[in-house]
């Protein structure tokens, strides 16, 4: 069961971040706050999708499943965002 989660959450991740193509388009990629949500918008709803429902339930176990997986995501989307913002 865990694993099966975390191939989901790893392939769902993995499909969100493609939205980083949309700097691409020069008019997402001049506009600071279109940049910002082409990198993090999709993977942030995904993962509060994934986590909140889950902590109201009160399961405990998946997330602590979860956030390795998620953690070094948003961290090395951090860093590609840093290192597109500034070139």
């Amino acid at each position: 069961m865990y694993a099966a989660l975390c191939y989901l959450g790893i392939s769902f991740l993995t499909l969100s971040s493609a939205t980083i193509f949309l700097n691409l388009n020069v008019k997402v990629r001049q506009n600071k706050f279109l940049r910002f949500l082409s990198f993090y918008l999709l993977p942030f709803i995904f993962t509060m999708s994934e986590m909140l429902p889950r902590l109201t339930r009160g399961i405990k176990g998946e997330i602590t499943v979860m956030l390795p997986v998620f953690i070094p995501f948003f961290i090395s989307l951090t860093i590609a965002y840093y290192f597109f913002k500034n070139p």
